[in-house]
């Protein structure tokens, strides 16, 4: 879904398996960058930590706010000086959500590579609609 008051474009170079956006909000340029998966890993785990039960049992919690912030901090290329609790927090939304749809959209139709038809429930549906 498109954010008001953004352009933007997205494109990867050939030598990068990373997809990029380069947009303007607020009169700012970012250019953010799709992590890696062992980036959003670590991301991930930084994002989780250990609590004690009243029980005394330990449980995950996982604290998805925290997740959206560090992403966008390792999201952002430019500008260089980027620091996300500068922002206000309807900056810092606007933003995640491009952030998102870098790491969790479909893949742009113009970037897929020549025999990529689209995400594996498709192709098994096609394989199993022939064997019916």
């Amino acid at each position: 879904m498109p954010t008001k008051g953004v352009t933007d474009s997205t494109s990867r170079s050939l030598d990068d398996r990373f997809l990029t956006k380069t947009v303007q909000y607020r009169g700012t340029v970012y250019r953010l960058r799709e992590v890696s998966i062992a980036k959003f890993d670590d991301i991930q785990k930084a994002a989780t930590r250990q609590e004690e039960q009243p029980d005394g049992t330990m449980v995950e919690r996982f604290d998805p706010a925290l997740r959206d912030r560090l992403l966008l901090a390792a999201s952002v290329v430019e500008p260089a000086n980027f620091n996300v609790s500068r922002l206000g927090t309807r900056e810092v939304g606007g933003l995640t959500r491009l952030v998102n749809e870098l790491h969790y959209a479909d893949e742009p139709d113009e970037l897929k590579g020549k025999g990529d038809g689209g995400d594996a429930e498709e192709g098994e549906k096609a394989e199993s609609s022939g064997n019916a």
